[in-house]
């Protein structure tokens, strides 16, 4: 394997494992109200969020095979629609979040948290689509 392709992975790890990081000590931010709350708030972005990924997949899925579209295109439509669908669900949160008045320090971490992961999931995939071995 290419070491371009294991600093990918390693930078995409990296993501995950800092944005939960990153979540679980802006977490301690909140008091047992907020905390006992957020998943209460948050529930409706959650079912939204669910119905908008279940639809990308099937457009995805029925372009594959039912057309003849090359698969690279495909590809970046396919994480081009889920990169909106990521960039607009933590707007959304973010708007959610201040509208119940959730601590700005919250607010914050959540969006570094959001960074650090969108990141490394776009480090990962920009190296995977441009690999040459990467196929479709």
């Amino acid at each position: 394997m290419d070491t371009y392709i294991l600093v990918a992975i390693g930078v995409f790890f990296a993501g995950i494992f800092g944005a939960r990081f990153i979540n679980e000590s802006a977490f301690k931010l909140l008091n047992q109200e907020q905390k006992a709350g957020l998943i209460d708030v948050l529930a409706g972005i959650r079912k939204k969020t669910l119905i908008y990924v279940v639809g990308i997949i099937a457009i995805f899925l029925l372009l594959l095979f039912a057309s003849n579209m090359d698969k690279s295109t495909l590809f970046l439509i396919y994480f081009g629609l889920l990169a909106i669908l990521m960039i607009g669900t933590t707007i959304s949160t973010r708007r959610i979040l201040n509208e119940n008045h959730f601590p700005k320090d919250y607010i914050n971490q959540y969006l570094l948290s959001s960074c650090v992961r969108y990141f490394g999931i776009g480090v990962f995939l920009i190296v995977m689509f441009l690999n040459d071995k990467f196929t479709f």
